[in-house]
């Protein structure tokens, strides 16, 4: 069994190319000294390196892998793309996460590289190499929270797709003149980026962690996505002025977030459809452009929505950590189909009128205690109240198109009969004072009904009895532990053969 047993483990952790070790990567390296270089320095470093060619089918590895790389090394990297906006990073799949892919020249034009050490080391070497690549085309790393002096790419021309995951320190120098086209980083410190205002072809770049000057992206008139959400400027500590007005292809834009923050120009931006206005910043005097499908703000400074009486085509609306106390400012938003607000001071839901195409909402951590007359909201779908003061659910009423219903937190002592909630499915009634199941039978649609952390004393299955197929959740409450095993029973039945004796 044992001797099974290793066999089994020698097939499946060793590396699964053993043909393809013993001829094809020689092969390769006989006439590739960037490659030769390249797997000897990731000697160093655990995980496979394997080394490919431009182009060369690749049907010597494993057929499942085949398949997904479409039989060519080729398709590796030219999967990356760039259309309408979107753009997809080149190819990273898992069981090559250490690979260099040569040209006919025997130049590595594709490196993608998971840095895990087999000891401390400064990864001194391994940067230096990368930055004598001066045929390199795409750059993948995964860092694993590992720290760099300095990757040096200043001399790297030839560059269109950088990809840095997980650095935990250093300096990151890009080309001074390069197609660059896509720039991605991701740390969680200040990761210092040099000659960001050389990149001239810059169509997407999402940064998180980056210490640099926003003021070089003002003059890249080629982006179309900009995510600068979670990263600083190297300069100033104080007020910063970005001026984005130059910047009328982007279709994506998240502003840095930071009280001192002030962006200019946004106005001017006619093809931006997904805006965020970061979530330290004073939201009050943006101009947001007039074709903003998805708008996303926070802030504890903003005590009002921001100004959307240009924003006709808005359609997603998230606001985070405000001082909100209601939503006036949200009416006549004809296209607007979901609105998230998330840690506010909001005590009334006072201002959403006229909205016709309004299918979610969403309101976590406020001072609700009440619904208020929202009887307008025709195609709501789905409303989820979380972490409020509810007393009672008075106006919660003539929801037609309602099939999604969550209350958490209050003191809300009974479910009152919710007329013209006709397509509820879903009900769920956390932390009440809830004590008898009832006024629900009329729910006809209704699936599933919960009173999870209510003081629950009684059941009546006569209540319930019509509710076919619906699963009564009163689990975790000391009524349910009391229920005899009969009872149970019936509650099992109700939910799995739509009635309470289990008859078919």
């Amino acid at each position: 069994m044992i001797k099974i047993w290793l066999i089994s483990l020698f097939v499946f952790c060793s590396p699964p190319l053993s043909a393809y070790e013993t001829e094809e990567r020689q092969r390769i390296l006989s006439y590739s000294p960037e490659a030769e270089r390249f797997v000897e320095i990731h000697k160093s470093y655990r995980g496979y390196s394997y080394v490919l060619e431009e182009g060369k089918r690749i049907s010597y590895l494993p057929e499942s892998e085949s398949k997904i790389d479409n039989s060519a090394v080729v398709r590796m990297f030219k999967k990356a793309s760039f259309n309408n906006g979107k753009y997809r990073s080149f190819y990273t799949y898992r069981t090559y996460q250490n690979h260099a892919v040569v040209n006919e020249n025997g130049n590595i034009i594709q490196l993608v590289l998971r840095v895990i050490p087999k000891e401390n080391i400064n990864h001194n070497e391994l940067m230096d190499f990368i930055s004598s690549l001066q045929n390199l085309e795409y750059l993948s790393i995964e860092f694993n929270n590992e720290r760099i002096r300095e990757l040096n790419l200043t001399k790297l021309e030839e560059l269109k797709q950088i990809r840095l995951y997980d650095l935990d320190d250093g300096i990151i120098s890009l080309p001074v003149n390069s197609d660059l086209e896509i720039f991605k980083l991701f740390s969680r410190k200040d990761v210092k980026i040099n000659n960001i205002k050389n990149q001239k072809n810059l169509r997407a770049s999402d940064l998180t962690g980056a210490l640099l000057k926003f003021s070089d992206f003002e003059n890249l008139n080629n982006l179309e996505v900009l995510d600068l959400s979670y990263s600083r400027d190297q300069i100033h500590d104080n007020d910063v002025i970005f001026n984005v007005s130059k910047l009328s292809k982007l279709r994506v834009l998240f502003l840095p977030t930071g009280k001192n923050i002030k962006s200019t120009g946004l106005k001017n931006l006619d093809n931006l459809k997904k805006l965020g206005l970061g979530a330290n910043n004073n939201y009050s005097d943006n101009i947001i452009p007039k074709n903003v499908e998805h708008l996303y703000g926070g802030g504890k400074i903003n005590r009002k929505i921001p100004n959307l009486s240009r924003n006709k085509k808005l359609k997603r609306l998230m606001l985070r950590n405000t001082s909100l106390k209601d939503l006036e400012g949200l009416s006549d938003l004809t296209d607007l189909e979901e609105v998230i607000i998330d840690e506010s001071k909001l005590e009334s839901l006072g201002g959403l009128k006229n909205l016709p195409s309004l299918k979610t909402l969403t309101i976590h951590y406020g001072n609700l205690k009440t619904i208020g007359n929202i009887h307008s909201l025709d195609s709501l779908e789905e409303m989820e109240l979380e972490y409020h003061q509810f007393e009672n659910l008075d106006g919660l009423k003539n929801l037609p198109s309602l099939k999604t219903l969550k209350i958490d937190g209050g003191t809300i002592n009974k479910l009152e009969r919710l007329e013209g909630v006709d397509k509820l499915r879903k009900l769920v009634l956390l932390n009440q004072n809830i004590t008898k199941v009832e006024n629900i039978d009329h729910f006809k649609n209704l699936k599933y009904v919960s009173y999870r952390g209510n003081p629950i004393e009684e059941l009546d299955f006569k209540n319930i009895e019509n509710l076919a197929y619906c699963k009564v959740d009163i689990s975790e409450t000391k009524f349910y532990d009391s229920m005899s095993d009969v009872d149970k029973k019936k509650l099992k039945n109700l939910h799995r053969k739509g009635n309470l004796n289990g008859r078919q």
